[in-house]
């Protein structure tokens, strides 16, 4: 007996941009959860604003029932210099899309705690070996826990937990 909709499809895409999320408006309609691992192309390659990639993030799944858990981007390897102003832009992302998360009823963010940048590539930018693994075990470990197939709440660093805290304050919980 299958609770889902469907059966579960994974698409992969070497130079994925979010910009391009609407060309799979079709399965994700038919979708219960959508993970997405994107956004480096667009900051990298597109050069695109954080807050543009929020924005269009916002304004697509607002028009979905579907659930989407967004997983943070890890910054890239700091002695790459090229990309140390990359590392601001993704920070900046990572909070804004947090913030998206605590405001929306279908859009939740997550994090690897266990990713670090031993798990790059030499160029600081692609996985290596373990680093797939590592991000393949929390890929379903939050796919498991978003369709309550395992208790808990989606991983999160520190810094978004202290964020995640402030605003839950802001409403008079008493968390942190």
């Amino acid at each position: 007996y299958n609770i889902l909709k469907e059966p579960i499809i994974a698409f992969r895409e070497d130079l994925f941009h979010l910009r391009d999320l609407a060309q799979h408006q079709a399965l994700i309609e038919q979708s219960d959860l959508v993970l997405i691992s994107a956004g480096v192309n667009d900051l990298r390659y597109g050069r695109a604003d954080p807050m543009t990639l929020h924005n269009h993030l916002k304004h697509f799944t607002s028009k979905f029932r579907t659930e989407f858990i967004f997983d943070a981007i890890t910054p890239l390897n700091l002695s790459a210099d090229p990309y140390f102003e990359l590392n601001d832009r993704i920070d900046n992302l990572n909070e804004l899309l947090l913030h998206l998360s605590l405001r929306s009823a279908n859009f939740h963010l997550f994090d690897n705690l266990n990713f670090g940048l031993p798990h790059l590539a030499r160029d600081g930018l692609h996985l290596n070996n373990t680093g797939k693994s590592i991000v393949t075990a929390c890929w379903v470990d939050s796919i498991l826990i978003s369709l309550g197939f395992r208790k808990g709440s989606l991983p999160l660093r520190r810094p978004f937990l202290d964020l995640y805290y402030d605003y839950m304050n802001s409403f008079g919980f008493g968390f942190g």
